[in-house]
């Protein structure tokens, strides 16, 4: 089953419990060792989420981390904007980072993975999240 057709499983199922397979960073080579440091920084991560029963299948999400330097940075430029899909970090290591956004995917269980991925969508950006059939 194509997992963004929003259809359940079956009418005995439980809930869609989702699961974090993988971060990854286009911005940073070795993520255990990042700190974020004091200077404007901001990354990309791209989270692999999947179905927990599935170890196969997973969709892509991200989100950009940064820290208040790099906000207050662009304030200067737009001292008005909205920032969809940041998660400001304030001095902390990747590991915070990652076990925060495991709460927050595990947090996402919903009835369908089509209701999964708007979850964890609004938190991060869904690869699917456009999608027209």
């Amino acid at each position: 089953m194509d997992r963004r057709d929003g259809e359940k499983r079956d009418s005995w199922s439980v809930p869609i419990a989702p699961r974090s397979s993988a971060v990854d960073s286009p911005d940073v080579e070795d993520l255990d060792c990042w700190l974020c440091p004091s200077e404007p920084t901001s990354i990309l991560l791209e989270l692999s989420v999947g179905p927990a029963d599935d170890e196969d299948g997973a969709d892509l999400f991200a989100v950009t981390v940064c820290n208040l330097a790099w906000l207050a940075d662009r304030a200067d430029d737009r001292p008005i904007g909205l920032r969809h899909h940041v998660l400001v970090s304030p001095g902390t290591s990747f590991g915070d980072v990652r076990q925060y956004l495991e709460t927050r995917v595990n947090a996402c269980t919903a009835g369908t993975w089509q209701a999964v991925a708007e979850r964890v969508g609004r938190f991060a950006a869904w690869e699917f999240e456009d999608y027209q059939d």
